[in-house]
């Protein structure tokens, strides 16, 4: 067997460097790059970069100004690849891993691959009850797969391992690759088959024949079945198939935040977003139904409102899911398979099955009834003070334009979610609504530079874009253009004394280097809206807002 004499971060890099996975676009990289964070180029990325991994190569070198941004753009960049590719982020130093935590909670949670590649001091944290403790640690509970990587040769196991996890959709989520201070300079003779170019699929795992049958006996009695499209719609690429297969049996249609977009909103069987921060049409459908097929979500209780928005005593839920203790849940019938190929199978299955037409016709009258409120909110006013809605409906009305909406926060994100009319799951990006200390600055970053094509708009209030414009400077030093609209509703004002000055974010963009522009009324925004999707640089709006948090 040939080998070859590597440093620990040499064979990391060349490791990571050798992977592709499959898309429908083609083979692409399966890492896509690495982060390094504060600025600046430490040991590992040092290491990295002498072999092979680049600013401008094949394997690209990415610098934040902090580490928790950097995570984030990460899991922000999984999530618009569609989990395809991922990033990986190195950190030295005892305090740098904790700042990684808030985001890879978060690719834990939404089952996003992320690579955290902390350097481990060679002190430990000084715990008297436990002298093996080191910073890193704190990334244990929130990693899917966590190892201490001590010496070269563990990495044979280890780097494989994580492959794995980031390639199956029902185990996706963090690995954290704890890489110690002296191991760095080690070497070892690896295999040389080890750092081979492999290529890498998703699989599509096939339902069962049993639960298949069992849960289209189910759907063929139902009365009033409805579709709830979840995340899972999203990454098995299903979006098509399954708007199929609702025309052909009439069954409307309802999204979850992470299933916003996988049919378009123009459909006539989809209703919109779900739950308490849903449309009129999906809540009062979601109320009488007596069937609910639960497409690749997990049912969670703030997204879909579980106590009381299923309100029929009758009701009986499928669960089509890739993950089977997802599938278990509520004691619903369960089909554990992949959305494209479980849409597909049960398709087949009830091949003859039509919802009752008055269903179908309360459906569609429910769904022309939201349309007029949501049309009220989102039309634009002579107010010197625009609701955020209205912002959402002028940057609707760009017309033309492939672009992606960020919303930094919670508030935010429900407005976007409840009103914001989505041809496709790139036009809506729920990710870093969460995470305000880092804020969607940096999920921005990440979706433009796994979309590069796309125009992304940022959506963040004052207060946020306060904590996190520092990542305008990364933005810029990557030529990825954003356009941050940073919505004033002068709160911040409030607690000061009234001859405190306004804090003034135009020109505090225009010192980072974006171009930077005020706008008063909508009339005035959609024309500095205009140039900004005109130039090619990072663009910062500011406007002066009723409200921060969208819609009544």
């Amino acid at each position: 067997m040939k080998t070859v004499r590597l440093t620990l971060a040499q064979a990391v890099a060349r490791f990571l460097a050798a992977q592709a996975i499959d898309t429908p676009s083609g083979p692409k990289p399966l890492f896509a790059g690495c982060w390094s964070g504060s600025g600046r180029i430490g040991k590992l990325p040092e290491a990295l970069r002498g072999s092979g991994v680049t600013e401008g190569g094949g394997l690209p070198l990415y610098r934040a100004l902090n580490e928790g941004a950097m995570a984030v753009a990460a899991t922000g960049f999984a999530k618009a690849s569609l989990r395809r590719q991922v990033m990986a982020c190195v950190t030295e130093g005892q305090s740098a891993a904790g700042a990684l935590v808030p985001a890879a909670t978060r690719a834990r949670v939404s089952r996003l691959p992320l690579l955290l590649l902390p350097v481990d001091d060679s002190a430990t944290l000084e715990d008297f009850q436990d002298g093996t403790a080191f910073a890193s640690d704190c990334l244990k509970p929130v990693s899917r797969y966590f190892d201490r990587i001590s010496r070269p040769e563990q990495i044979l196991e280890a780097l494989p391992r994580a492959v794995g996890i980031f390639t199956d959709a029902s185990a996706c989520g963090p690995v954290t690759l704890a890489l110690g201070e002296n191991a760095l300079g080690q070497t070892h003779d690896f295999p040389e088959t080890f750092f081979l170019p492999t290529r890498h699929r998703i699989r599509r795992p096939q339902p069962d024949i049993r639960e298949l049958s069992a849960a289209a006996r189910v759907l063929e009695r139902a009365r009033k079945p409805l579709i709830l499209a979840g995340g899972g719609v999203r990454y098995s690429e299903a979006g098509t198939v399954l708007a199929e297969f609702a025309e052909r049996h009439g069954l409307p249609i309802a999204e979850t935040r992470a299933g916003k977009g996988v049919v378009s909103w123009d459909n006539p069987l989809n209703l919109g977003a779900i739950g308490p921060k849903g449309t009129g049409a999906a809540t009062a459908l979601a109320a009488e139904a007596d069937l609910v097929l639960a497409v690749g979500t997990r049912l969670a209780g703030v997204a879909v409102g579980t106590n009381g928005l299923f309100a029929n005593p009758e009701l009986r839920l499928i669960h089509l899911n890739i993950a089977p203790h997802d599938a278990a849940k509520h004691r619903g019938l369960a089909i554990v398979a992949d959305a494209w190929v479980g849409i597909e199978a049960l398709d087949h299955t009830i091949a003859n099955y039509q919802a009752p037409y008055d269903w179908r016709e309360r459906a569609g009258l429910e769904k022309q009834a939201w349309l007029q409120v949501a049309d009220r909110e989102l039309a634009a006013d002579n107010a010197l003070r625009p609701t955020a809605a209205q912002i959402i409906g002028a940057i609707s009305r760009r017309g033309g334009v492939a672009a992606t909406i960020v919303p930094a926060d919670d508030g935010l994100a429900g407005a976007v979610n409840r009103l914001g009319r989505t041809a496709g799951v790139d036009d809506f990006h729920l990710g870093a609504s969460r995470l305000p200390i880092v804020g969607a600055i940096a999920d921005g970053l990440g979706v433009k530079l796994a979309l590069p094509e796309r125009e992304v708009f940022v959506l963040i209030t004052g207060h946020d874009y306060l904590s996190a414009s520092s990542e305008i400077v990364a933005a810029l030093g990557l030529a990825a253009k954003l356009i941050i609209v940073v919505l004033d509703d002068d709160s911040l004002a409030r607690p000061r004394p009234t001859s405190s000055p306004a804090i003034g974010f135009t020109a505090h963009a225009a010192s980072l280097g974006a171009v930077a522009a005020h706008a008063t009324g909508i009339a005035e925004f959609e024309q500095a809206l205009t140039r900004a999707l005109g130039n090619d640089k990072t663009t910062v709006l500011v406007i002066e807002t009723a409200t921060a948090l969208g819609s009544e």
